[in-house]
C-alpha cells in the first residue's frame, strides 16, 4: 500500500522501518488467523512521529478486517516502533496493511510410467 503523510519524514524512510516491523504486524493477523481461517482485509493505520522518532499515538483509521483483536495488536505494536528524527517537528502517517493468508501451495500431480 502507499502511505501518506503530514510531515517531513521520507516515505522510503517510513516504509523501510515499516518492513523492518512488518513480522510484529503479521504475528498479530497470525494468532486470528488460526482462530478464523477466512480472516482477511485492510487495516490502515494512523500514527503520529514526535520529534525525537518515538511513534506517540496509533489508531486505527479504518478497517475491512473486521477482527477487534487483531486490529488492537497491530494499533499497539505500531506504537512502539523508533523512526529516525523527522525534520520540522512530529510527523501524521497513515499507511495500510493488506492482510490475507497465502493459498496453500498446489502440489503437481506425480507423473506417471
Amino acid at each position: 500500500g502507499e502511505a501518506t503523510l503530514v510531515g517531513s519524514l521520507d516515505k522510503d524512510v517510513i516504509r523501510r522501518v515499516i518492513q523492518g516491523h512488518i513480522g510484529e504486524v503479521k504475528r498479530c493477523y497470525e494468532t486470528e488467523l488460526e482462530k478464523n481461517p477466512n480472516l482477511a482485509g485492510r487495516v490502515m493505520v494512523r500514527f503520529t512521529i514526535d520529534p525525537s522518532g518515538k511513534v506517540t499515538e496509533s489508531a486505527i483509521q479504518e478497517s475491512s478486517l473486521n477482527n477487534p483483536p487483531s486490529e488492537g495488536c497491530i494499533r499497539d505494536a505500531v506504537r512502539t516502533w523508533i523512526f529516525p528524527k523527522p525534520q520540522g517537528g512530529k510527523v501524521v502517517v497513515s499507511y495500510p496493511f493488506v492482510l490475507a493468508s497465502a493459498p496453500p501451495e498446489a502440489t503437481p500431480p506425480a507423473k506417471s510410467k
